[in-house]
């Protein structure tokens, strides 16, 4: 078994606040995620598990407290910063309905298709 390394993400005091009536959907949360290692979120719908990941992802930002990846504060980040962090240091793992399909029907060629940007007419054709 590997030895696990230093904080790759730091969180600290996170809370995440919405609207005009100041919705609380984080509190108060600290976590460290150290190189190599696997965590799982979990909780009931609408306890702010998305929302967190959104904001150690840099798709959100924080209300309040902080957030280091590799030692970057994505609060200091501008959008292009943040887009490179999430191609190069972040990864995410959808669990959407939308996401999943058959792996023999047209539904996962037409998803790879549709993102590589080829032509509606060919997302469906049979191969060989």
């Amino acid at each position: 078994m590997s030895e696990i390394g230093q904080p790759q993400v730091q969180i600290k005091d996170v809370a995440k606040l919405y609207g005009d009536h100041n919705v609380q959907a984080l509190s108060g949360i600290s976590l460290d995620i150290a190189q190599g290692e696997f965590i799982a979120l979990m909780g009931a719908s609408g306890c702010g598990k998305s929302t967190l990941l959104n904001i150690i992802g840099g798709i959100d930002r924080a209300t309040s407290g902080s957030v280091l990846v590799n030692g970057d504060d994505l609060a200091k980040m501008n959008d292009d910063q943040l887009t490179r962090v999430r191609a190069t240091k972040i990864g995410f793992i959808f669990s959407i309905l939308q996401f999943t399909f058959d792996a023999h029907g047209p539904g996962k060629r037409g998803f790879a298709s549709g993102a590589s940007g080829k032509d509606k007419s060919s997302r469906y054709k049979k191969e060989g």
